[in-house]
């Protein structure tokens, strides 16, 4: 008959349950490196990823831009216009002349994604009233009709990269007398036109 001794079943017992232990947690250290090297792959490929950079206000790209008249001439450069893009409600473009025809082309220091724009009629209730102001315009050979009011409106624009942008009004919403009596006038006032996309 053979004797095993108690004492050394129990350390070779020991023995196997560490080895086991070692085993696993070095795979369990191993599953995680890939997962996490897997996950720093992907984090990286989505920073990367053009598509998926964030859309924000590129109005601070614009250098400069021009006003155009009904002849298709250039109106003014830089004075007039430039109040479209400053990012300040207390300014706005103002012509004594209905808005038909009347054009905008911005300029951009570098090229940009155009997702959408903003276009902001007078906000003085009064003022928006009695002056004409933008219905239909062209941009980009899309054509899209404004409402009459004077709240933001979002115009989609069919992605595109550009270093320059054409807006052109192609009709009016004629002034209107207010409750108060006010006559109307013949000028037409834009407040500010906004661009939303990337730079690239």
């Amino acid at each position: 008959m053979r004797y095993v001794n108690k004492n050394s079943s129990a350390v070779i017992l020991l023995l196997l349950s560490i080895s086991l232990l070692v085993f696993l947690g070095s795979d369990r250290r191993v599953s995680i490196d890939i997962d996490l090297t897997e996950q720093e792959e992907v984090v990286d490929e989505l920073e990367n990823d053009e598509e998926l950079q964030p859309i924000s206000l590129i109005n601070k790209y614009i250098d400069s831009c021009e006003t155009w008249g009904k002849d298709g001439m250039l109106k003014s450069r830089d004075d007039d216009c430039s109040s479209l893009f400053d990012i300040e409600m207390a300014s706005y473009y103002y012509i004594e002349d209905t808005c038909d025809n009347v054009g905008f082309t911005f300029y951009f220091s570098e090229p940009v994604q155009i997702v959408f724009f903003i276009i902001q009629n007078l906000v003085d209730d009064k003022e928006f009233s009695k002056n004409s102001k933008p219905r239909e315009i062209e941009y980009h050979n899309y054509t899209f009709e404004l409402d009459n009011t004077n709240e933001s409106q979002w115009v989609e624009v069919e992605d595109f990269v550009t270093e320059e942008i054409t807006i052109l009004i192609t009709s009016s919403y004629p002034g209107e007398i207010s409750s108060e009596g006010d006559s109307t006038v013949s000028g037409c006032g834009v407040q500010e036109i906004e661009f939303f996309g990337k730079t690239q």
